[in-house]
Formats: C-alpha cells, sequence, structure tokens
C-alpha cells in the first residue's frame, strides 16, 4: 500500500510516530483566531463559568441522555447507568492570598489578590518584582518524625 503518513519524531526521546493523515485533525486556535478579539471574549464566556453553570449543563446533558431514544439504546447494549445529579463532595478551600510586587507607579509597594486577580494575573505581575534581601543567617527546622 502507498499510504502516505505523518511522522511525528518526540524531541525528548526521538521516538517516532507515523500517523495516518485522515485521521489526523488540528484543534487548538490559530493566530487569527487568537488576534479576533469578539472571538476570544465569546471563548472566555463558556470556558470561564461559574460551578452552578457548570453543574446545570451537566444536568441537561444527563436529561438528555436519559430522553433521547438512541442515547437509551446505546446505554442499554452497553449496561451504562448515569446518575441524574453529581456525586456532592465536601472539601475545604484555601485562600490563595496575595503577591507582594515591588514598586509600582506610585512607589509604594503593590500588594495583589491572587483571588481576584485569577483571570489576568499573568498580565499583573508581569511589573516589577519585589527584591529579596540577602540571607546571611539560616535556620533548619524539622519534626521528630523526619
Amino acid at each position: 500500500m502507498n499510504q502516505p503518513l505523518l511522522i511525528n519524531k518526540d524531541r525528548r526521546t526521538g521516538n517516532e510516530v507515523a500517523l495516518i493523515p485522515e485521521l489526523c485533525q488540528l484543534t487548538g486556535l490559530t493566530d487569527a483566531m487568537r488576534a479576533d478579539f469578539r472571538l476570544m471574549k465569546d471563548l472566555a464566556q463558556i470556558v470561564h463559568t461559574n460551578a452552578d453553570a457548570k453543574i446545570k449543563e451537566i444536568k441537561n446533558l444527563m436529561t438528555h441522555f436519559k430522553t433521547n431514544a438512541k442515547c437509551v439504546e446505546k446505554q442499554g447494549l452497553w449496561h451504562l447507568k448515569f446518575n441524574e445529579n453529581p456525586q456532592q463532595l465536601g472539601g475545604f478551600k484555601y485562600t490563595p492570598g496575595k503577591l507582594q510586587m515591588g514598586a509600582g507607579s506610585s512607589g509604594a509597594p503593590m500588594s495583589i489578590d491572587i483571588e481576584a486577580n485569577a483571570r489576568d494575573l499573568d498580565r499583573k505581575i508581569q511589573g516589577k518584582m519585589f527584591t529579596q534581601p540577602a540571607l546571611k543567617t539560616w535556620g533548619i527546622f524539622h519534626g521528630d518524625r523526619d
């Protein structure tokens, strides 16, 4: 057979993988898509939803699975059962805290709330970094079991 293949070589290991072009599909965003402000804004609304909106979407999907005849048929063939409500788990959320940065435009050190600025944190930390004084004396603390 004279099937043309795509060869992908792993840079780290040097291993080669042959891919069939008909089964390959490009994923991700092109540079033109990234440059489109409206597209990125609409995409952010979909990707950065809160937990309640995500749970609502999951419940809609589960309802669709129960009401669609093809889905019900496939579930029967594969012996699948889905719970209508997502499993609730208890947990504790730690507060992320604040980043102490260097002097801002006013000359005073900047303090950035990580949770409030989570979506644009990469832009916020591009300013001057906080400088650490030289540590001349060190101490090591450990417990009895370490």
